[in-house]
């Protein structure tokens, strides 16, 4: 079995009902989490792109705070994070 690796990212611009979805699902921060990652590599984005994303993080971000409370997971369902990063790169 052969593989490619792509270093093309997709945007999809969330509409509240998206993010309420990811959300719901679990995996909203860290789908902000890939979205802010692309921003860090100057080489993913291009310098518009890279502008209007940071300005729908920061939609989302409004959205989110005015609709979502945080609250911390019970002791026994805290989970450890991650390596940062590309893990299919390292």
């Amino acid at each position: 079995m052969q593989y490619e690796r792509t270093e093309t990212i997709l945007i999809i611009e969330d509409a509240p009902s998206d993010i309420d979805f990811h959300i719901r699902s679990g995996d909203y921060f860290l789908y902000i989490a890939t979205l802010v990652g692309a921003l860090e590599d100057p080489q993913t984005l291009m310098p518009e792109e890279r502008q209007r994303l940071a300005g729908q993080l920061r939609r989302d971000l409004r959205y989110v705070h005015a609709n979502y409370e945080i609250l911390p997971r019970q002791l026994e369902d805290v989970q450890p994070v991650r390596p940062s990063g590309n893990l299919l790169l390292k």
